[in-house]
C-alpha cells in the first residue's frame, strides 16, 4: 500500500484511487476501470457490485444516473448502464428497474418516474406502458386503479343527514357506493 520513489527516505501511502500490491514498489498502480479504491495506502482496489460504475483511477464508485440500471459488477462507465425498460422507472443507482405501480404507467425507456393515468382512464397493473380507458356506466378520477361499477375500496363517512359523502384518499369510485338512509345517492361534483 506504499509507495519509494527514488531518493525517497520514507515510503508514500498510495492515494485513493491507487494501490500498491508489492513490496519495494517505486509508484502506486491506478485502479483499473470497474474498480475503485477509496483509502489511502491501499494494497488492492475494491470491485464495484451492482448500480453503479468506476472509471480508471476511481477513488469513489459512481452509480449508474436515473433512467438507467445496473445489474452487473465491474461495469466501467455510465455506458455499461442500462436504460431502464418501458412500464418501470429507475432512480440514481438501481441495481435493477422498478415496476411502475397500479395506477401510473410509463411508455417510454429510460424513465426515472412513471405518470399517473389521467381522469376518464385507469390501470390496475404493475408494471405496464399504458392506461385503459374507463368502462361504459362508470367514471375514473386522475391516477385510480380500477374503474367502472366494479370498482370498490372507497373513502367514504356519513354526514350528519344519513348521506354518504366522499372521504379523502379516494382510489377507486362506483356510483352506487353513495348511498343515504332514504335509499337515494350523492354524487360527487365534476364527475
Amino acid at each position: 500500500g506504499a509507495a519509494c520513489s527514488p531518493g525517497s527516505t520514507v515510503p508514500q501511502p498510495c492515494s485513493t484511487g491507487t494501490f500498491s500490491a508489492a513490496p519495494r514498489t517505486v509508484s502506486c498502480d491506478p485502479c483499473v476501470a470497474g474498480e475503485y479504491q477509496d483509502d489511502e495506502g491501499g494494497t488492492e482496489c475494491k470491485p464495484w457490485t451492482l448500480g453503479g460504475y468506476c472509471p480508471t483511477g476511481s477513488t469513489i464508485a459512481k452509480p449508474c444516473a436515473e433512467g438507467s440500471f445496473g445489474n452487473e459488477s465491474g461495469l466501467m462507465s455510465q455506458g455499461g448502464c442500462h436504460d431502464c425498460p418501458p412500464g418501470s422507472l429507475c432512480s440514481v443507482g438501481a441495481r435493477h428497474p422498478t415496476p411502475c405501480a397500479t395506477g401510473t404507467y410509463s411508455n417510454a425507456s429510460g424513465a426515472s418516474a412513471c405518470t399517473g393515468c389521467a381522469a376518464g382512464t385507469y390501470q390496475e397493473g404493475e408494471g405496464q406502458t399504458t392506461c385503459k380507458p374507463c368502462d361504459l356506466g362508470g367514471y375514473c378520477v386522475a391516477g385510480v386503479v380500477g374503474a367502472g361499477e366494479d370498482a370498490f375500496d372507497m373513502a367514504r363517512e356519513t354526514r350528519s343527514d344519513g348521506a354518504w359523502k366522499i372521504g379523502i384518499a379516494v382510489s377507486h369510485m362506483r356510483r352506487s357506493l353513495l348511498p343515504s338512509a332514504q335509499s337515494s345517492h350523492t354524487e360527487p361534483s365534476g364527475a
